[in-house]
């Protein structure tokens, strides 16, 4: 009775550890090329602006607003975007910039950088 129950003692910190294991592996890739993190963050923030949330969220606010939006996006190594600054604006539209930053600034990227990295991309949006 006594070994049965250290056994299924065992088995249960064996489980626990190999569970605790498997989720601290990193589930996004690990990007180290400036040129692979820079096509990453294009063709991310391409799939962001075509997604729902962002459709929704224009044509609910800002369903007027046309043009181009070309920013400067710092994003830091855990896949997260830090800042976000205004390059040129055809929008014309200061609320609409600021609204359409605090959203981006939710959008965590499917990739992270080596701990500590931060890189600055320039991308221009063409807003419809």
């Amino acid at each position: 009775m006594f070994t049965l129950r250290i056994a299924t003692i065992q088995v249960f910190f064996l489980l626990l550890f190999i569970g605790t294991q498997s989720g601290f592996a990193s589930k996004d890739p690990i990007l180290t090329n400036s040129t692979e993190i820079e096509s990453a963050v294009h063709t991310d923030l391409e799939q962001w602006i075509s997604s729902d949330s962002y459709l929704k969220f224009k044509e609910h606010h800002f369903p007027e607003i046309k043009g181009s939006l070309t920013v400067a996006i710092g994003v830091s190594g855990n896949g997260k975007i830090e800042t976000i600054f205004n390059q040129d604006n055809s929008t014309n539209s200061i609320a609409f910039f600021n609204a359409f930053s605090d959203l981006l600034k939710k959008h965590t990227f499917a990739f992270k950088m080596k701990k500590g990295e931060r890189i600055k991309i320039i991308h221009t949006f063409k807003i419809q």
